[in-house]
């Protein structure tokens, strides 16, 4: 599994909710970009929380109800500050 990932989705892509950056993925297109396959038990869930909290920007996920039969993931993270990555 790799998050890194995410720092590369351009900033264009996320949106700016007071000093938060939002992005909604389809669940499926982030496990995919992530490597996570084969994982009944969602144990990513805590692999991401883990890797999240030691980010500068301390990225969160949250599960929004689903969209025309898509399961989402919402992930959250601290505006980036002078100098971070």
């Amino acid at each position: 599994m790799n998050f890194e990932w995410l720092y590369d989705v351009p900033s264009s892509g996320w949106s700016l909710s007071g000093t938060l950056l939002r992005h909604t993925f389809p669940l499926n297109v982030f496990k995919k970009n992530s490597g996570i396959v084969d994982d009944p038990a969602d144990s990513w869930r805590s692999t991401f929380d883990r890797w999240g909290n030691a980010q500068a920007r301390r990225f969160r996920h949250f599960s929004p109800p689903p969209t025309n039969r898509t399961e989402n993931i919402l992930i959250v993270q601290n505006a980036p500050k002078r100098g971070d990555k």
